[in-house]
This record gives structure tokens, C-alpha cells and sequence, in this order.
């Protein structure tokens, strides 16, 4: 009861902060769609301390070996650089298109089937936290060949992702669509998306909610709540060999990483994954100490270790959502219509001729087609410990340094984007009506290419006219000009019926359009300092040598905005070796 307390002042606390955050930095997204720590089982300081002296072993003629298991906890500590990487900022303002106090970072909440005058703020503080059983197991060869060995390694590896979303709406809203702006009859307020809570951003964002003329739901980049994964990270072979002496080694090794965790699939923003995102991993690596001093009479000595892994990331195929080039960031979450390249009853003036293209009365969000399939590589990727270690009749004291880095991405491959089906709606109205002949509903083709998740283009379209849009001219169907509000809505929202627009030409979405450069990881690199104490429980007579430990790492992300993340490790690490 206490703890629950707790975490609810705390909440209360960090909810004052992101509102404070709210009046001083508001951006809406980033222009990175997509994030993938380092993998779970990557972790060369699991792998190197606490079995040195059982591993490496010099002057050994016959088999020897020793296994581990390793149950670990980890859990980022700064979610500021999720936020900063994916959102922004911590706060996302989402407000319909007549809600009278808009900010120009404000979301339009009509893309989300929201009320127009609609109000509310998403507040983030995303986390990260990782069990896993690492098991890991060393074989040395010696029998066959002096200083060769192998290693196996396979974490079993849950991951529960947690964007910690919390949305406060400030308005719900009164106001309704008029007919022919989400579809040819009008929507009120209690048609609109609901859930949980009426009206809601949150509900659209968990994908289960439709309206107007849209038949799908949100199918990706779904901003949800905890999510949880569990796979196998990877499984992990190598084959090294050593050159030996009484107080050192030196080795080098060759390994593979088969690919056992998650396929990024893109349905959501925050996506758990398990292991590095289905890359086989080839490489190899260095392996070598020294004892700087060692003392026979007391069984004690100080070793320097240094261990590094560096792999390549072969080319993975996985689902990335991209946003547009010219529409900004997060424009992925706005709406498209799909259009048909023939018109029937749409003109271009009175007496003019027919459109080109007319709206086929189907609403998407934009994601649902801007996520494609891809083929995507790392050149490389560095594993590096360099340990300090105390022996002393079994016990072992360790700490040192751990260095992560990872190259920039590679795209390979994309699955092209449709062009010339699809074009943004922004605010535009997509229907037309005859008012003399009210039976009469024309779909129209108005686009707007230049709409932001923010807003419709060039300063709106509060009166439904679709003054805005590209190109426009005055739609018409065979017999007069047609009207942008039905006689009813034009009384009803007090709006004086005028003709209305449709785009000559319309401007409609081409592969080429798409921001392949947002979808994919920059570099990075993260710093950790380490700890580890264990004992050997070593007898001379007894080929079985027990050991147990305890250890712990805290590693720094480097920038505000790093694509992996810092966090802190405990674990246990016990096994026998022979």
C-alpha cells in the first residue's frame, strides 16, 4: 500500500514537470521512427569476470571446461533519452482544429477522430527493464590441440518495454463533423472515437478505434502501454585458440551469432525487442590478461584482463514505419485518402472537364502504408572489458571498464510505397453537394500536400471551402457547382454555404516521397564501469571446482538522443568448473 503511494506522488510529481516541459519545448515526434538497444546478450563483462582463473588455462594437457549461469536485472534510468530519441518531448499536445487556444506544435486531434475542439496532453516517461538467464558454457581443447577451445552461449532473455503514458484532457469536446469531412454525412460528437475514456487520443492510439470513411484502425506505430517479450537473445558460438604462459594468455577467436530474439514488425512506437533484430552476427575477437603481481606463498595475484568482440551485422529483413519528406515529423500519423484515377460526376468548373482523380471514399492513417518492408545491415559492432582482478585462495575481487559501439545503419533494400494511389487529406473537405438536388453527394479530389501532423496547409480551412488545398478550383458535377456544407450543417454550424473546391491538379503521394532516413539507427556508444566478487571453492583431489558470485555494471549512453540507452545490471553468477 506504502509502495503504491509512493509511486502515485512520484507520478503526480513527474506529471508537473511535463507540463512545466510543455510551455518550454513542444515537438511533436522526431525525425526518428524507430529504436533497438544494444541486444540483451550482448555483454562481454557477463562473459569475462568471475571464472578467469577456470578459462584460458595454460600448461593443460586434457580436456577442461567450466559452465555458468548468470541470471541478470537490468533497467534504464533516464527515460528523458528515449523521449528525446522518439517523441520530443515528454508532453504531446493534441488539440482539434477549432480549438480555440492551438499551439503550433499542438497534433490536430481530427486525424485521431477526435473532437474539432478537443484538447488534451500525452505525458511520457518510458523505461526499459531486461531479466535474463545467461547460460554460457567454455570447453578447452587442449587434448586435441594446445590452447584451443570453444564457447557456447544462449540468454534467455524476457524485456518489458513501458512508454508510462498518461493522458489528462483538458477539453473533450462539443463539436461534431459537418457532412463531407469525414465522410458524405455529417458525424456527431457521441459518434466519435471512444473508449476508456470519450474521446479519447489515447483510445485511437492503441489501435481499436474507427470512424467517418475510415474501415482500418491504426495497425502500426501504437502507442500503448507496457509491452513484453521472451525469446532467446541469440545463440552464440566460438572457436578460439591461445598462446599461453605462466603469468599470461593472448587469443584470438572466431564467432557466430544465429539470430533467435524478435523481428521488428513496427506495430508499435516503443516495441520490445529481444536480441539485436534477427541480424546474424559474424566477427570475432581478442582475448588476453596478465598478472602485474602475484605473490605464490599467500595464492594471490593481480591480473589485468581485456576482452573485445567485434561483429558484423549481416543484412536482416524487418518492418520499419517511415514518415514523409515534406510533411515533417511524425507526419506518419496523419490521414491519407485513396484516390481513383477516373472521376465520375466531378468537374472542374462549371462545364469543365472531368477530374483526373476523385476520392474513392477510403481514410487511412498514413502508417499503415508508409510501413514497408526493408533489408538493413550494421558494419560493425564492439564489445570491449578491460578488467583489473584480485585473486586471493579463491576470491575473486573485479571492476574495470566496458565500452559498447555500434556503426550506423545500413539500408539495403525497401519495399516501394505505392505512388499515385494515395494523398493526404490534411483538413480538407471530401465531399461536395448539390444544393438543389441534395441526394446529389460528389467525392471530390482535394489534396494537400503540404499538411503537417500540426495542421492542414496555408492557414486552414475554417470554413470547409477547401481554400487551402492544392491548386484549387471550383468543383462542379454535371449540372452546377457544387457546395462545401450540406443547407442543414451550413445553419447548424452557423457557416454560409459557398462553393467548394476540389485540386486541379491533385498532388498524390509518390514512393519518392517517403524519409528513409528516419527509419534507420544512427551510430552510438556507451560507456560502463563494473564490479564483481565471487569465490572458487577449489580441492586439489576433486576435479569439480564450484563458484559463485555478484556483480553489477552502471553504463552511460552517450548524447541526449543516443539509439541505445544507459542503464544499470546486478547480477548472479554461479556455476562448477572441471
Amino acid at each position: 500500500m506504502k509502495h503504491a503511494k509512493f509511486r502515485s506522488i512520484t507520478k503526480f510529481i513527474y506529471v508537473i514537470l511535463c507540463i512545466g516541459c510543455a510551455h518550454q519545448k513542444l515537438i511533436a515526434f522526431t525525425n526518428q521512427t524507430f529504436y533497438v538497444p544494444r541486444s540483451q546478450g550482448t555483454q562481454v563483462v557477463r562473459d569475462q569476470v568471475g571464472w578467469e582463473t577456470l578459462i584460458n588455462q595454460s600448461a593443460c594437457d586434457d580436456f577442461y571446461g567450466a559452465f555458468a549461469m548468470i541470471p541478470a536485472y537490468s533497467r534504464s534510468f533516464k527515460p528523458q533519452e528515449f523521449v528525446n530519441f522518439l517523441l520530443g518531448c515528454p508532453v504531446l499536445v493534441v488539440s482539434g482544429s477549432q480549438s480555440p487556444d492551438r499551439g503550433p506544435q499542438d497534433i490536430l486531434a481530427d486525424y485521431f477522430g477526435l473532437a474539432p475542439d478537443y484538447k488534451s496532453l500525452l505525458c511520457f516517461e518510458p523505461k526499459i527493464g531486461n531479466f535474463v538467464l545467461d547460460l554460457n558454457f567454455y570447453f578447452g581443447l587442449d587434448h586435441v590441440v594446445n590452447g584451443l577451445y570453444v564457447r557456447l552461449n544462449a540468454p534467455i532473455t524476457q524485456t518489458t518495454w513501458d512508454l508510462n503514458m498518461l493522458e489528462f484532457i483538458k477539453n473533450q469536446g462539443v463539436a461534431s463533423y459537418p457532412a463531407g469531412y469525414m465522410s458524405e454525412v455529417g458525424i456527431p460528437n457521441s459518434s466519435l472515437v471512444t473508449g476508456p475514456v470519450k474521446n479519447s487520443a489515447a483510445t485511437f492510439l492503441r489501435g481499436i478505434e474507427t470512424f467517418g470513411d475510415m474501415s482500418e484502425p491504426l495497425a502500426y506505430g501504437k502507442i500503448f502501454q507496457r509491452q513484453i517479450e521472451n525469446r532467446i537473445a541469440e545463440l552464440r558460438g566460438v572457436v578460439g585458440y591461445n598462446w599461453t604462459g605462466d603469468a599470461y594468455h593472448a587469443g584470438l577467436n572466431f564467432r557466430v551469432s544465429a539470430p533467435t530474439g524478435t523481428r521488428p514488425e513496427g506495430e508499435f512506437l516503443f516495441e520490445p525487442i529481444v536480441g539485436n533484430g534477427k541480424h546474424w552476427e559474424v566477427g570475432g575477437g581478442v582475448t588476453a590478461h596478465y598478472d602485474v603481481w602475484s605473490c605464490p606463498e599467500q595464492v594471490s595475484d593481480i591480473g589485468l584482463y581485456f576482452d573485445a568482440n567485434v561483429v558484423h551485422l549481416c543484412n536482416a529483413s524487418q518492418k520499419r514505419s517511415f514518415d514523409l519528406i515534406n510533411n515533417g515529423f511524425g507526419s506518419r500519423y496523419m490521414l491519407v485518402q485513396e484516390m481513383a484515377n477516373s472521376s465520375n460526376n466531378l468537374f472542374l468548373g462549371l462545364g469543365g472537364p472531368a477530374s483526373t482523380y476523385q476520392y474513392r471514399g477510403f481514410l487511412a492513417p498514413a502508417i499503415n502504408y508508409t510501413t514497408l518492408n526493408i533489408r538493413t545491415s550494421f558494419g560493425v559492432q564492439a564489445d570491449l572489458a578491460l578488467t583489473c582482478a584480485y585473486h586471493r585462495r579463491g576470491l575473486s575481487v573485479d571492476f574495470g571498464y566496458n565500452f559498447f559501439g555500434r556503426s550506423a545503419e545500413k539500408l539495403q533494400c525497401r519495399e516501394l510505397f505505392p505512388s499515385n494511389l494515395y494523398a493526404l487529406k490534411g483538413d480538407a473537405q471530401l465531399y461536395g453537394f448539390d444544393a438543389v438536388a441534395p441526394s446529389t453527394i460528389v467525392p471530390l479530389a482535394a489534396t494537400q500536400s503540404g499538411a503537417t501532423l500540426q495542421a492542414g496547409q496555408r492557414g486552414g480551412n475554417a470554413n470547409f471551402a477547401n481554400n487551402n488545398i492544392d491548386s484549387p478550383i471550383n468543383a462542379a458535377d454535371s449540372a452546377r457547382l457544387l457546395k462545401q456544407l450540406t443547407t442543414a450543417d451550413a445553419a447548424t454550424f452557423g457557416i454560409t454555404q459557398t462553393n467548394v473546391n476540389t485540386s486541379n491538379p491533385s498532388v498524390l503521394l509518390q514512393d519518392s516521397d517517403i524519409d528513409t532516413c528516419g527509419a534507420l539507427l544512427p551510430g552510438t556508444f556507451c560507456q560502463g564501469l563494473f564490479f564483481h566478487i565471487s569465490h572458487v571453492w577449489r580441492d586439489e583431489e576433486d576435479i569439480w571446482k564450484p563458484f559463485l558470485g555478484v556483480g553489477g555494471e552502471v553504463e552511460w549512453a552517450n548524447g541526449d538522443a543516443p539509439s541505445t540507452c544507459s542503464q544499470w545490471e546486478i547480477w548472479l553468477k554461479g556455476g562448477i568448473g572441471f
